[in-house]
């Protein structure tokens, strides 16, 4: 179980949540480990940060997404966008909702019949540094933050490292030059969310030793 600072969870919407899951367009799958923690760890962060991916990167988590859309009656005090001052930042940064269907465009979501992936956590852009937290998981004009996501692939759902940059240079090739979206930019993490919440550390030494 993945326990997370208790001012930082958010109140769930309950009705956005069961939207997105009765979607059938949208073409993602969840995790059931993953849908059962959702109400502890809504849009918050986590107790502890730290993971080591498959080849050896230590990360650090900043937020878990939220899953409000723009019907959610959002809890005060409202938290202004970075990009869109007349949107809420826990909706166009951080709601899972928004970066898979709303944006404008995504770089996350299926780009094939078989395969997908779409975020479930945001991480800072240096594990050590405590002011390099994440704000957003959105394309803002070609900036934004490294994220965990689902790899909808494997069964369960396994987890994987996106780099931001890399996932827009991916997503730019697909979109504009017609090429095959190529997954190779994902690095693997955890075979399944229940396997990764036991890799989660208090401190960077420990993820690192």
């Amino acid at each position: 179980m993945i326990d997370c600072l208790d001012e930082t969870v958010q109140p769930l919407d309950v009705a956005a949540l069961n939207r997105l899951l009765t979607d059938t367009g949208s073409g993602l799958r969840f995790d059931d480990d993953f849908l059962s923690a959702i109400p502890r760890i809504h849009g918050a962060s986590p107790v502890n940060q730290y993971f080591t991916d498959k080849a050896g990167a230590v990360r650090r988590i900043g937020w878990f997404v939220s899953f409000y859309d723009f019907d959610s009656d959002l809890p005060a005090p409202r938290q202004v966008d970075c990009m869109y001052g007349d949107n809420d930042t826990r909706v166009i940064d951080r709601s899972l909702q928004y970066l898979v269907r709303w944006g404008d465009m995504s770089i996350y979501g299926p780009f094939d019949d078989k395969r997908a992936f779409y975020p479930f956590a945001a991480l800072y852009r240096d594990p050590k540094n405590d002011h390099s937290a994440p704000f957003s998981l959105c394309w803002h004009h070609g900036d934004g933050n490294d994220s965990l996501c689902f790899d909808t692939s494997t069964s369960p759902c396994s987890v994987v490292y996106c780099n931001f940059d890399n996932a827009q240079d991916a997503f730019c090739r697909w979109e504009y030059d017609d090429e095959q979206y190529d997954f190779g930019h994902l690095v693997h993490v955890a075979d399944s969310f229940s396997d990764f919440a036991t890799m989660l550390h208090k401190t960077y030494a420990e993820a690192s030793a």
